[in-house]
């Protein structure tokens, strides 16, 4: 006579195995939204942040119905070829021309045959646009 007894330690094992799967594909799953999560809330920093400058340079483009010297000075622009520009760095605070920026701000102005001025205020990450608003001023 032959007397099999099945051990209940392999199902058991198994029943580990599985449960282990389980929570390693869950806390994989939770892994990546507290990642995609974090990626949003910095970008949604960067636009917050970049619509309250493009606004400010828009103000100030309308305040100084295109005075190129006035509005550098009041914005703190550097001149390019085609406009101007005012470098950030990663915390959002001015910096010289010759760092490199992480945020740009630029500035260009084209006359309109009406007797307006249309200025392009655009803010950039690296080459990425983040927000851009186009003002007309009346210039006489």
């Amino acid at each position: 006579m032959n007397i099999h007894r099945t051990s209940k330690s392999g199902l058991f094992l198994m029943e580990l195995v599985l449960i282990i799967l389980f929570f390693a594909i869950t806390s994989a799953v939770c892994v990546n939204l507290f990642a995609n999560a974090h990626l949003t809330s910095v970008a949604g920093k960067d636009l917050n942040k970049a619509v309250v400058e493009v606004q400010t340079a828009a103000e100030v483009v309308k305040h100084t119905k295109g005075d190129e010297e006035r509005l550098a000075e009041l914005l703190g622009a550097v001149r390019q070829d085609k406009g101007m520009t005012v470098s950030y760095n990663q915390d959002w605070e001015p910096i010289a021309e010759n760092e490199q920026p992480r945020y740009q701000l630029r500035i260009v102005s084209t006359p309109g045959t009406d007797g307006m001025l249309y200025t392009e205020v655009e803010m950039h990450k690296g080459e990425a646009l983040l927000y851009q608003i186009t003002v007309g001023s009346y210039i006489g």
